[in-house]
């Protein structure tokens, strides 16, 4: 057999079906042969179930045929104009033969995807067919099983091709559609430039509009009360199902269980009474944007007066019908899951008739909310389609300049707009305020402005206690420091304020962050606290010369909040925790005054006279110090005999440095020695070396002579001294 599918394009397209007709007759013979030989239960099933297939082929080949003769046919048709100017029941009656075109068309495009994924599901089907028919027909014996396989093929064929020739001519109907939307479209560009609308029509609409405001302001007052009467019902009931629940407590029965869910069930059809007339206030304001707008577009044609503001307000009006559209699809879905629930209820539901009616009661007034749900779609769509293209047609009415004017005004309000809604984007919520983008940007611009006024003021007001004030250095510092933080800090709580976080909101996080703290933040906290204390009680301050317990020396140049900075004599900067001064000894150079001891030994020979050494000594400090003398009497320089060495006797002078003078610890030390040399070999005083005798014992006659004959000297005793 072919397994080709059906052609449904070509000019044969007659003499195919003829064909395939033809093999099923003789695919039938075969298969009632087979049937009345002597075959097992199971192939005589199989052969049943073929004569099946084949029997209701038959009549998909007569659908097949139907299909391919009929044609579409549009509904309606599109009739020529009459002679100007035209009346306004001739503009809305072609409207509404418009809207059909376009109900028409929104049917036929969805069809259009149900129709291929029709057509894609049985082209896969088939195809899987075939491959298993290809297998089972290569087979020895050939099982009974495969006529069944090759009917089925058969009727997928059929089914393959009646899709498509629907598809085809579903295709064919959409472009039908859109020429007829077009003709349709431009005809009443035609009328809307030549409408004759009479003192009459605008009487008409008025009347209408009174009497739909009237009607709306009365049902809306009884749907209110109604509305208040079945919330009073539901909190009785409510009542009712509490104190069953509190008598019962937890030892609930059938019958108090029953009653329960009877309670429960008519609360449920309280709240779809709610629900239902919801959606009859929801049409009766439908009706009135409708009936309003009919009389608006009419007065505003007669008037021909500026549609800018018109427009606008139109556009509106559109929008938020959209946005009413979008929240009753999404409602009647939730409706509809609503009554599958109860469907499904009733048809497990066997015991209590009383439940049973009770369900019965709340399905139908559910499948009536679905039915006002529906009615108001399609009044929703029609009256958003009228205003939308009304609005159109004056948009393409209106003057150059006009459009002009009112492109640039929608630009800038989009803008506006947009920049509203980015700005109004919530991020989270505390207990009383929420914060939104436009609260974060507003908070970082003045946190930005605010910090940079700061920078500048810390600046100068360093700059301002350097030059006016008598302060030193670490004071300065401790004081710009602690000003810098302190502004930091209340900038960051008017911040705070501005978004609207006040001081009790900020202690909810300020807590928050003391758990972060206790988890993993002690380390910065520690040097935090620190901090504070070092710049308060400025024991170690800027411009101190300190010695920390690794042997590091240097010059404490900030002190900041977290950390200190001390550069040491190789030139290195030393970043240092400030735990490490509070926690560790530091010993400080500088922290009473600036004055520091300096050591310095040296040594003469033994042929000199020591009192003299030592005064030499002491007018070479003496002479070193007069540049920044002593503030105290006992900070004068001191010269000390300390002992004998092995080849010098050895003194130390004690000198006072001022840290803070120019001159650096090894430069005083460098002077002071080389004055110190100058003075000692003017006075010709002996700066010894080492000196060391050397004793020969026991040489050779051979060696001795040798060294004779160099030294030309002879030995004077047995000792061989050299």
């Amino acid at each position: 057999m072919s397994k080709d599918y059906i052609d449904t394009t070509g000019e044969d397209f007659d003499k195919l079906i003829e064909k395939q007709k033809n093999l099923i007759e003789t695919f039938t013979k075969e298969v009632n042969i087979l049937s009345k030989q002597t075959l097992n239960e199971s192939d005589k099933i199989t052969l049943s179930n073929t004569l099946e297939f084949l029997s209701g082929i038959n009549v998909k080949f007569n659908k097949l045929k139907t299909e391919k003769l009929s044609e579409n046919n549009i509904p309606f048709t599109i009739s020529p104009l009459p002679s100007e100017p035209y009346p306004l029941n001739l503009f809305m009656e072609n409207f509404q033969i418009y809207q059909k075109i376009l109900e028409n068309l929104a049917d036929t495009k969805s069809k259009e995807i149900v129709f291929k994924q029709s057509e894609k599901s049985i082209e896969n089907e088939l195809n899987q067919n075939i491959s298993n028919y290809t297998k089972k027909v290569n087979l020895t014996p050939v099982l009974i099983d495969i006529y069944e396989q090759a009917a089925m093929i058969i009727s997928l064929q059929i089914d393959y091709a009646i899709i498509k020739i629907q598809n085809q001519k579903n295709i064919q109907l959409i472009k039908l559609l859109k020429d007829s939307q077009q003709q349709k479209k431009k005809q009443l560009d035609t009328i809307f430039k030549n409408i004759s609308i009479t003192k009459k029509d605008i009487s008409e609409s008025s009347d209408h509009l009174k009497k739909i405001t009237e009607l709306t302001n009365s049902e809306s007052n009884t749907i209110s009360e109604d509305l208040r009467k079945l919330n009073h019902t539901i909190s009785l009931y409510h009542i009712k199902l509490d104190n069953l629940r509190l008598a019962a407590k937890e030892n609930l029965d059938d019958p108090t269980k029953l009653k329960i869910s009877n309670i429960e069930l008519i609360i449920e059809e309280q709240k779809f009474k709610q629900l239902f007339l919801e959606q009859r206030r929801e049409e009766l304001k439908l009706k009135l944007i409708q009936s309003s707008f009919d009389l608006d577009w009419k007065n505003e044609y007669i008037s021909r007066n500026s549609m800018t503001s018109k427009l606008k307000e139109w556009k509106k009006i559109s929008e938020d019908l959209k946005d009413i559209d979008d929240k009753l699809t999404s409602k009647l879905s939730e409706v509809r899951d609503i009554r599958a629930n109860i469907t499904e209820k009733l048809a497990s539901t066997t015991n209590s008739e009383q439940m049973k009616a009770q369900l019965n009661k709340n399905n139908n007034i559910v499948s009536d909310i679905v039915f006002k749900m529906i009615v108001n779609k399609k009044l929703l769509h029609e009256t958003k389609t009228f205003i939308t293209f009304i609005t159109n047609l004056y948009w393409e009415n209106i003057q150059l300049q006009e459009k002009l004017f009112l492109l640039s005004k929608k630009g800038i309000s989009e803008t506006f707009e947009k920049s509203k809604y980015l700005f109004s984007i919530k991020l989270f919520s505390t207990k009383n305020i929420d914060i939104t983008t436009g609260k974060v940007i507003i908070f970082l611009i003045f946190l930005i402005f605010g910090y940079t006024i700061i920078k500048i003021s810390h600046k100068k007001l360093i700059k301002l206690l350097k030059t006016k004030s008598q302060l030193s250095i670490g004071a300065i510092n401790s004081i710009s420091t602690l000003s810098y933080y302190i502004a930091l800090l209340t900038l960051l709580f008017i911040s705070f304020s501005l978004i609207g976080i006040n001081f009790r909101e900020l202690t909810i996080i300020l807590g928050a962050l003391s758990v972060g703290i206790g988890f993993g933040l002690q380390t910065i906290a520690n040097n935090f606290i620190s901090g504070l204390i070092l710049l308060l009680d400025r024991s170690v301050k800027v411009g101190d010369i300190i010695e920390l317990e690794n042997g590091v020396i240097g010059e404490v140049k900030s002190v900041s909040i977290r950390t200190t900075v001390v550069k040491n004599y190789d030139g290195k900067d030393i970043i240092l925790p400030n735990s490490e001064l509070i926690s560790k000894r530091v010993d400080t150079w500088t922290y009473f005054d600036n004055w520091r001891m300096i050591s310095i030994p040296f040594g003469v020979g033994y042929n000199s006279d020591p009192r003299f050494v030592m005064q030499i000594a002491l007018d070479t400090a003496q002479e070193l110090v007069q540049e920044a003398p002593a503030p105290k009497s006992n900070y004068s320089p001191k010269v000390f005999f300390t002992g004998y060495g092995e080849s010098s006797i050895d003194f130390n002078i004690i000198i006072w440095y001022d840290l803070s003078s120019s001159l650096s610890f090894f430069q005083i030390k460098s002077d002071f020695y080389l004055k110190l040399f100058e003075k000692l070999k003017k006075n010709n005083i002996e700066i010894p070396f080492p000196k060391r005798d050397l004793n020969i014992n026991d040489l050779s006659p051979a060696f001795l002579k040798a060294v004779e004959g160099l030294l030309k000297v002879k030995p004077q005793n047995s000792s061989n001294t050299l």
